[in-house]
């Protein structure tokens, strides 16, 4: 199919060009930018088409990816748009000394509260936990060193961090038990 055939089809059906790009984007100007790219698209790569009767089947695959790659650069966009706002926002903010403590003692909060929910796991779930996130070490490594399986190290791991962000939130009252627990005595 040559050019002039492909440029006219695609001029008679416009409308549904740009209904289709209304239909995936919600919003007339990124629409308008998009079928702009897709009547592109089809114009350059006309000549690779073998058989004319395919044409409109072609159209809307490469109205499919056309709309994919679209989306993907927008987004790419936003972030490095986001990345040079958070950039240029804590270049403008002098943190006062007073900042630095707050920010130092909300860590040692934090820290300290993760050690607690660290230690009231169970042996095998702290020690997974620990190979995994403190000694970066991977599911089927920490499997071989504990003779487990890999689902049960994945198991653990699930079941460690559910239990430690169940607890993160929580206020706990240690008594004299926690330091001081005294003698086992059973009595019957």
């Amino acid at each position: 199919m040559d050019i002039k055939t492909a440029a006219q089809m695609l001029t008679e059906n416009l409308p549904a060009i740009y209904g289709f790009a209304v239909r995936n984007l919600y919003d007339a100007g990124e629409a308008e930018d998009l079928a702009q790219e897709i009547v592109c698209e089809v114009l350059e790569s006309v000549g690779n088409l073998r058989d004319d009767r395919a044409f409109w089947g072609y159209v809307w695959s490469t109205a499919k990816n056309t709309l994919r790659v679209y989306i993907r650069r927008e987004e790419q966009k936003r972030k490095r748009q986001k990345a040079v706002e958070n950039t240029f926002y804590r270049e403008t903010i002098i943190p006062s000394p007073e900042d630095d403590v707050l920010d130092a003692s909300q860590n040692a909060d934090d820290i300290y509260r993760i050690r607690r929910e660290l230690s009231l796991l169970s042996k095998t779930r702290r020690e997974v936990s620990v190979r995994y996130y403190i000694q970066n070490k991977s599911c089927s490594e920490i499997s071989e060193e504990l003779k487990i399986s890999v689902e049960a190290v994945k198991y653990h791991l699930f079941k460690a961090r559910a239990k430690m962000k169940e607890g993160y939130f929580m206020e706990r009252k240690l008594g004299r038990k926690s330091y001081d627990p005294g003698r086992f005595k059973i009595d019957f």
